[in-house]
């Protein structure tokens, strides 16, 4: 089945042409001064994805039993165990990390965490491509009711699916990353990534009973991918 990043054609290079201090996660030459920075900065986006995603899965009608539970659900699960992976790597690198809440363990309890003290935290650690991304994307969801749901999905699965292929062709930002590669072999992001993907080109297919908007969910995945772009390019 094909995906809305290739319908749309969706330049991916930010997830093919990565910056240097992606290359910099595996290596064991010496890293860049700031690398430590930028590996915390990766957490804190992680951690936040976390926080977006369940702010989504919020949104999303409980009739929709499969894109919440197989999908949207089952990849917050995998975005959890991720934190804990790159937490493990931080502690035998002996990396400093910020002292954010810990990712809940359902995502409905990570409602109940504040915004604006997660903000401070991260602000106070992560490099400003990061803190640009979180400001972004935190008010497309709390402005209650201004796009349609379908359309804050969107980006995540067309995000997630670029990601994946990036690993599957061995280009883009896990390119000789064994820390990123051990991070989503440990946590499999594939089976919810392609739950995602059916379950909204179904819902693509019958837009005038689900609502689908396909102008708004390019303009947000536009917008999301020219953040991430940003991210990954750190360091060019």
């Amino acid at each position: 089945m094909s995906s809305l990043g290739e319908i749309w054609s969706i330049d991916g290079s930010s997830y093919t042409t990565p910056g240097p201090y992606l290359a910099h996660l595996s290596s064991t030459a010496p890293a860049p001064a700031d690398f430590d920075v930028w590996f915390v900065s990766n957490i804190c986006m992680s951690r936040y994805s976390a926080y977006y995603l369940s702010r989504v899965l919020e949104a999303v009608p409980s009739s929709e039993l499969r894109l919440r539970n197989e999908g949207l659900g089952a990849m917050y699960d995998v975005i959890r165990g991720i934190d804990t992976t790159f937490k493990g790597i931080a502690l035998q690198r002996g990396i400093q990390l910020p002292n954010y809440p810990e990712v809940s363990a359902d995502w409905k309890k990570e409602l109940e965490i504040d915004y604006s003290a997660l903000h401070a935290v991260m602000s106070a650690h992560a490099i400003p491509t990061v803190i640009r991304y979180m400001d972004y994307s935190i008010e497309l969801i709390q402005s209650k009711g201004k796009y349609h749901w379908t359309s804050l999905v969107t980006p995540l699965s067309v995000s997630a699916d670029m990601f994946l292929n990036s690993m599957t062709t061995g280009e883009g930002p896990a390119k000789g990353d064994t820390m990123a590669r051990k991070a989503l072999t440990d946590n499999d992001m594939t089976g919810p990534a392609r739950v995602v993907r059916e379950e909204l080109m179904r819902i693509r297919s019958n837009k005038a009973e689900t609502g689908w908007n396909e102008a708004e969910a390019r303009q947000l995945t536009a917008g999301h991918f020219k953040y991430m772009g940003d991210f990954f390019a750190h360091g060019s």
